[in-house]
C-alpha cells in the first residue's frame, strides 16, 4: 500500500447498477461503456440486502472470474464493489488474481445504498501501510458537476 499510485484512487469514476443477478460476469458488463482507464464502482443488490443487516449475507453479488476477464481486458484502472469481497466461493481468491494481476485496484466494503447509478468524482485514500497487501480507507463520492459544499 505503500506504492499505490494515488491516481488510480483519485478521479472521476463511474457507478454502475446491476441489481438482476449476484454473478456479475462479461454480460453484465459488456456494453455498459466501460474503456480503459476507467473507474468502475459495482452497485448490486448488496447495498440493499447486506448493509441492512449486522449478519454476514453468503449469497452476495460478486465478479465472476470472466467478468474479471473482462475488466483486465478492457484495462480498466480501479473497480470497486459494495460488499465484503468482489468474488466469491472457490473463485474469489482467482478473480483477487486476476484483477491485482491486470493492475487493476480493487475497493471492497462500499456502501453505495444511497448512491445513485452515474459520473462522480472519487477520492479514495487508502492507510499507508508499508509493505500491505491492503488497508482501510474512506471513500468519497461527489456527482461530477455538483457545487462543492458550503456554495
Amino acid at each position: 500500500m505503500d506504492s499505490l499510485p494515488l491516481e488510480a484512487m483519485v478521479g472521476p469514476a463511474r457507478v454502475i447498477e446491476i441489481l438482476q443477478t449476484t454473478a456479475i460476469g462479461e454480460t453484465e458488463l459488456s456494453g455498459r461503456g466501460i474503456e480503459r482507464g476507467d473507474r468502475i464502482l459495482l452497485k448490486t443488490s448488496n447495498s440493499a440486502r447486506c448493509w441492512s443487516t449486522d449478519e454476514f449475507v453468503p449469497d452476495f453479488a460478486h465478479l465472476t472470474l470472466d467478468g474479471a476477464a473482462y475488466l483486465a481486458g478492457v484495462g480498466v484502472r480501479t473497480v470497486g464493489i459494495d460488499y465484503l469481497s468482489i468474488g466469491h466461493g472457490d473463485d474469489g481468491p482467482a478473480v483477487h488474481r486476476a484483477l491485482l494481476g491486470a493492475q487493476i485496484l480493487i475497493v471492497e466494503g462500499l456502501n453505495l445504498s444511497g448512491v445513485a447509478p452515474g459520473e462522480y468524482d472519487l477520492v479514495c485514500l487508502p492507510l499507508k501501510i508499508r509493505g500491505g497487501d491492503g488497508a482501510p480507507a474512506r471513500a468519497l463520492l461527489r456527482r461530477r458537476g455538483a457545487p462543492a459544499p458550503g456554495n
